[in-house]
């Protein structure tokens, strides 16, 4: 009986080893089974408790601390550009943005990148002239003579690569071109208005 005793003894008492893996986002670490916080990284939980058989037993937590990112980004761009977004989302963009894109790593944590969207201003300048018949105008570093009524659009690129428009709308004085006609009689004499 005193052998039978010690081999069941042995039996149950032997040292139980249990060894539980989780994975968790960074952050803080539970061990689900205890209800320890173990800070934010990986780390080792080592727990000991006695069975109902009284036995010693130890329950090892190994937590594998991975990682979540938060990103930012700035940007600038022309105004009126389309913009493509780190989540693949395209915008034209008239004004500053900010604009956040979500995602969730390989194993599940998540990720957020914060796009800061600046903006490089573009022209529409229009320039109004009113000039007389003949006159000249520095069109993009050209001189145009103007007859009539006229409309010049000059594309160009400012410095930052922006596409800017420069308009001259220009109206014309014609010339008088009245014709008099005098009687003037043989050596007479006749006062012309200049």
């Amino acid at each position: 009986m005193k052998l039978l005793y010690k081999i069941l003894f042995n039996v149950c008492c032997f040292l139980f080893l249990n060894a539980q893996v989780f994975s968790q986002c960074n952050g803080p670490i539970y061990d689900t089974l205890f209800q320890t916080q173990c800070g934010g990284n990986s780390s080792i939980q080592v727990d000991s408790f006695i069975t109902s058989q009284n036995c010693d037993s130890i329950v090892s937590t190994i937590i594998t601390a991975s990682p979540s990112y938060t990103i930012n980004i700035t940007d600038t761009i022309c105004l009126g550009s389309t913009y493509t977004f780190a989540d693949g989302t395209q915008s034209i963009i008239n004004s500053y943005i900010l604009y956040t894109s979500n995602f969730t790593t390989i194993n599940n944590c998540d990720s957020i990148i914060y796009e800061s969207i600046n903006l490089f201003l573009t022209y529409n300048n229009i320039n109004n002239f009113i000039l007389c018949y003949g006159d000249s105008l520095l069109v993009n570093g050209n001189q145009v003579v103007v007859t009539k009524d006229s409309n010049f659009v000059v594309n160009y690129t400012s410095i930052n690569g922006c596409d800017s428009i420069e308009n001259y709308n220009v109206v014309v004085n014609q010339k008088d071109t009245t014709v008099v006609n005098y009687n003037v009689c043989y050596y007479g004499s006749q006062m012309f208005v200049d």
